[in-house]
C-alpha cells in the first residue's frame, strides 16, 4: 500500500511538471534565477519519491478522508496540536476565521472570536468561544465525511534516523527527537504596510551531532537544503540554536543551500549536541507555498577530530524535516518589536549593591508579546566576574531567575521559557540590576547586539517575531575607587570599668572595606573619660593598649 501511495504521488507531481512551471504558486520567484533553483527542488522531489518506489517502510494507519475530525477533548485560548489546527481549518472553510490564511495549530484570541461567531450563528450557547461539548457535540452531528477510507505512511518528524547511538568513532548526524512537526511559516499580508515583517527564529529543523567514546569532535561548517518552491529571498535569516541560544548565523542562501561557515561548534566524547536550524520568513509572501530543510549527505557536515583530521560523520541520509506552509496573517498583523537603549547613571562604587547597570525600551505594536529568553552583551575593561547577583527588571518585577554573575563568555543569558513574560503593546521599562564587587577604575556597557539574542513570541499567533534595534544612549559606566567604612560594634561594652583591672575590652569597631582589599596602615583612637578626679597625664590612668 505504501508503494501505490508513493506511486500517486510520484503521478500528481508529475503531471504538475507536465503542466509547466507557470501552474505553480510561486512565491518571489522573479528571477532566472529562483526559477532554476524551484525547477532543480521540483526535479529532486520527483527522484526522492521514485527511490521509494523500491522500498517500503514506516507505519501505516488508516485515516478516513474528507472534512470531518474527532475531537476527543475542549480547546480554548492556550491550545496547541492536531485538534486546533482541525478546528481552524473548519472555521477558515466557512468564514468565521479571516485573519490568517491556514491554520496556526494555536489557539489564541482570534480563534476564540471566530468559534465564538460560529457558535453563534449555530445557536449554540454560551456563544463565548470556548470549544467545549456542546459545540464538540453540534460538530459532530453536522459534519459529513467524504470519500473514502484510505491508508498511509505515517510520521510527523521526518525522515532519517531519529536514535542517539554514541558511534565507534568519529561523528554520527540523526534527526532530533523533538524534530519541529510541519507547521506553519508566517507572513505579513501587504496591507500591514512598510516596516511589517514574517516570523522570525522559526525552528525548522533539528539534528543530533553524536561523538564517539574515542575523543572529541569539532563541527566548522554545515549545508542545510532548502525543498519545495519557495524561493531563497523568502527567507530572511538563518541560525543556529542550541540550549535556547543563537551559536551562528548563516553566511549565505544560494540555489536552496544556506550554509554556515566559520564555526566552532565542540562535540565533547561520548555526547551529543543537539542544534535546531531556526529561519526568519520575510514578509508579504505568497500562502500555500511550501518548504522543507535537510542535510542531504555526510558532506554537508564539515567537521574535525582533536589532532585536527577531517572527519566524515555517519549517519541514515537524506535527513529530512517536515514540510511548512506559509500562512499570510492581517488584522492583526504580526506583533514588532522595537529595542532602544536608555541612559543610566554613569558611575557605580565598587562594593556597592542592587545598581542598575542597564536600561532598555522595548516598544511593542499590534499585539501583545511574551518574552520568553534575552540574552545581553556585556562590553569593557571591567572584570565580569565582579558583575554578580545580576537580575532583570520587566516594568519593575523581576524576571526570570538571579544570575550567579556574568558568563565567561561576557553573556547575561535570562531564560524565561517556562514562565514567559508578556509585554503589553506600547512602551515597556527593561532594566537588569547587579552588584558591582570589584574592577575599581575598569567599565561596562551592557547591549543587546542583535535582534536575534531576544525570543518573543506573538500572543495571537504563538510564534516568535522579529526585533528591530534603533540607536539610544549606550551608557558606559565606570566603577569607582571602593571606600572604607568604621562603624561601632553593636556589642562594644557600656558601663564603669573598674581600677584595677586587665585585659579589659574598651570597645568594638567594625570596618568594612568595599570593592577591593584595604590594608591599614595607621588607625587612631581618642579615649574620653568622665567622673575620674585625677587628672593627670592619660599613662598614669590606662595602660598597655592594644588593637585584636
Amino acid at each position: 500500500m505504501s508503494k501505490k501511495l508513493v506511486s500517486i504521488a510520484l503521478t500528481a507531481s508529475t503531471i504538475l511538471w507536465a503542466a509547466g512551471v507557470a501552474s505553480l504558486p510561486l512565491a518571489n520567484a522573479q528571477s532566472t534565477t529562483d526559477l532554476q533553483a524551484q525547477i532543480a527542488s521540483l526535479l529532486a522531489q520527483i527522484q526522492q519519491l521514485q527511490s521509494q518506489l523500491g522500498t517500503t517502510g514506516g507505519s501505516t494507519s488508516t485515516m478516513t478522508s474528507g472534512s470531518c475530525y474527532a475531537f476527543t477533548s475542549d480547546l480554548t485560548v492556550g491550545s496547541t496540536g492536531a485538534a486546533v489546527t482541525a478546528l481552524q481549518q473548519m472555521l477558515i472553510s466557512k468564514g468565521y476565521l479571516t485573519a490568517v490564511s491556514a491554520p496556526t495549530g494555536y489557539f489564541g484570541s482570534l480563534t476564540q472570536a471566530a468559534v465564538a461567531a460560529w457558535q453563534a450563528a449555530n445557536g449554540i450557547t454560551p456563544s463565548a468561544g470556548y470549544f467545549g461539548p456542546k459545540s464538540r457535540a453540534f460538530y459532530a452531528s453536522t459534519c459529513v465525511s467524504t470519500g473514502t477510507t484510505g491508508t498511509g505512511t505515517t510520521g510527523t518528524t521526518g525522515t532519517g534516523t531519529t536514535g542517539v547511538a554514541v558511534p565507534s568513532t568519529g561523528l554520527s548526524v540523526s534527526l532530533a527527537s523533538d524534530n519541529p512537526t510541519a507547521g506553519s511559516l508566517i507572513t505579513s499580508n501587504s496591507t500591514c504596510g512598510a516596516g511589517s515583517t514574517g516570523a522570525a527564529r522559526v525552528p525548522v529543523l533539528a539534528v543530533n551531532l553524536t561523538a564517539s567514546n574515542s575523543g572529541a569532535v569539532t563541527v566548522t561548517g554545515m549545508n542545510f537544503h532548502k525543498t519545495g518552491v519557495l524561493a531563497d529571498s523568502a527567507i530572511g535569516g538563518a541560525y543556529l540554536i542550541q540550549n535556547g541560544q543563537v551559536v551562528a548565523q548563516y553566511n549565505s542562501i544560494s540555489n536552496g543551500v544556506i550554509s554556515f561557515s566559520g564555526m566552532d561548534l565542540s562535540v565533547p566524547a561520548g555526547q551529543t549536541a543537539e542544534y535546531q536550524l531556526a529561519i526568519d520568513v520575510s514578509a508579504g509572501l505568497s500562502a500555500g507555498n511550501t518548504t522543507g530543510f535537510s542535510l542531504n549527505a555526510a558532506s554537508d557536515v564539515t567537521a574535525f577530530d582533536t589532532t585536527n583530521t577531517a572527519v566524515t560523520p555517519s549517519g541514515v541520509f537524506p535527513l529530512n524535516g517536515n514540510t511548512f506552509t506559509v500562512t499570510s496573517v492581517s488584522n492583526p498583523c504580526l506583533a514588532s518589536l522595537q529595542i532602544t537603549s536608555s541612559s543610566i547613571g554613569t558611575t557605580v562604587t565598587a562594593g556597592t549593591q542592587g545598581n542598575i547597570v542597564g536600561a532598555f525600551n522595548f516598544q511593542v505594536g499590534n499585539n501583545p508579546v511574551w518574552l520568553k529568553s534575552i540574552a545581553f552583551h556585556v562590553i569593557g575593561s571591567a572584570n565580569m566576574t565582579n558583575l554578580q547577583n545580576v537580575k532583570l527588571l520587566v516594568n519593575g518585577t523581576q524576571a526570570g531567575a538571579t544570575l550567579s554573575s556574568v558568563g565567561s563568555n561576557d553573556i547575561a543569558y535570562f531564560n524565561m521559557t517556562s514562565a514567559p513574560v508578556q509585554l503589553n503593546t506600547g512602551s515597556n521599562n527593561i532594566q537588569i540590576q547587579s552588584d558591582v564587587t570589584g574592577s575599581p577604575s575598569f567599565n561596562f556597557t551592557w547591549e543587546v547586539l542583535n535582534g536575534y539574542d531576544v525570543l518573543a513570541n506573538d500572543s495571537q499567533y504563538n510564534v516568535p517575531v522579529a526585533v528591530t534595534l534603533t540607536s539610544g544612549v549606550d551608557s558606559t559606566v565606570k566603577i569607582q575607587a571602593g571606600q572604607t567604612t568604621t562603624s561601632q560594634d553593636s556589642s562594644t561594652p557600656t558601663g564603669n570599668i573598674a581600677k584595677g583591672v586587665s585585659q579589659t575590652t574598651l570597645a568594638k569597631f567594625d570596618v568594612y572595606a568595599s570593592g577591593e582589599p584595604t590594608k591599614v596602615k595607621f588607625l587612631g583612637f581618642d579615649l574620653v573619660f568622665t567622673g575620674v578626679q585625677n587628672t593627670g597625664a592619660i599613662s598614669t590612668l590606662v595602660k598597655n593598649i592594644n588593637i585584636t
